[in-house]
């Protein structure tokens, strides 16, 4: 519930897209992300200064 009032935030506000940087750990919500339309990176975008994390996903936020 939080994830869709994030993402319909976000299309209010103007926002693109959606970008989350996560640990394969984290399985349960990585199939919840891919659910709401996350794809798969092959690598981070930008430098976001984290360098733990290796599953990388965005979202284009289209009507």
């Amino acid at each position: 519930m939080i994830l869709d009032l994030i993402v319909c935030r976000a299309k209010e506000a103007g926002y693109t897209s959606l970008y989350i940087e996560t640990f394969p750990s984290f399985g349960k919500a990585i199939d919840m992300y891919k659910e709401r339309g996350f794809q798969l990176l092959d690598g981070q975008l930008g430098d976001s200064g984290h360098t733990a994390t290796s599953i990388f996903m965005l979202k284009v936020l289209t009507d």
